[in-house]
């Protein structure tokens, strides 16, 4: 076993382990003033919208570890008293964004690879310092598996040192059993990438990839426009 990679089976995923210069503004025409606040504020939305998902989503996970609900297979409904990996994704997605991902987690990153934005071993000018709230973890060897993709566990990165999922097997925090809640972790780069030799990676854990969904533009319309309004503002 590679130092980090954990233990792993039935779709579980264990504890892995000065300011910018424009010059002088009364030197510049008023022209290029404008264009350059005009471009700058696209950035800035993008950091809200980015921190508003990503509240809700932590909010989200903190209510559904407080159910300490259980491991269950096939499920995205907390009402039937447990989740199973991707579920838990599902539910949140649902909850949060108010879509519907497929109910398998390698084709929950084929869809983050058409409606957002994956990193794998071959991504150029990244590293997981980059990963933000209700960024996915894809995981690939936990159990045996026939599907056309590796991936077969998937799970939400929190921070740089949990992430939020369900799991038949390891230490909950504050529940110290398996179910639904949140693992401790430790960001590692990703090993996979499209049309590798996946045998390796297939017979014991990998981390494959890392994916972020991006709402469109017209869902951050409707949905970021009442983010004061929103009680989502602390934690």
């Amino acid at each position: 076993m590679a130092p980090g990679e954990g233990v792993c089976r039935d779709r579980v995923f264990i504890e892995l382990i000065g300011p910018t210069a424009f010059g002088k503004v009364s030197a510049m025409k008023p022209s290029l003033l404008l264009l350059l606040l005009f471009l700058a504020i696209p950035a800035r939305l993008g950091a809200q919208d980015d921190a508003f998902y990503g509240r809700k989503i932590a909010l989200l996970c903190e209510e559904l570890h407080q159910k300490n609900l259980k491991y269950l297979w096939a499920s995205d409904d907390p009402a039937k008293g447990g989740l199973d990996c991707s579920g838990v994704v599902r539910h949140i997605f649902r909850e949060v964004y108010g879509v519907d991902l497929p109910d398998e987690s390698g084709l929950q990153y084929e869809y983050l690879k058409k409606h957002g934005q994956v990193w794998d071993a071959r991504s150029k000018n990244w590293s997981p310092l980059k990963l933000q709230t209700g960024d996915l973890i894809f995981i690939t060897g936990t159990y045996k598996s026939d599907r056309v993709s590796p991936i077969t566990h998937v799970v939400i990165y929190i921070n740089e040192e949990k992430i939020f999922g369900a799991q038949d097997m390891g230490k909950r925090i504050d529940y110290q059993t398996p179910g639904v809640g949140f693992f401790r972790f430790k960001p590692l780069h990703p090993v996979g990438y499209d049309g590798m030799d996946e045998t390796r990676i297939r017979e014991k854990p990998h981390l494959y990839s890392y994916g972020r969904f991006i709402p469109s533009a017209e869902t951050v319309k409707k949905q970021v426009p009442n983010l004061n309004k929103e009680q989502v503002g602390s934690q």
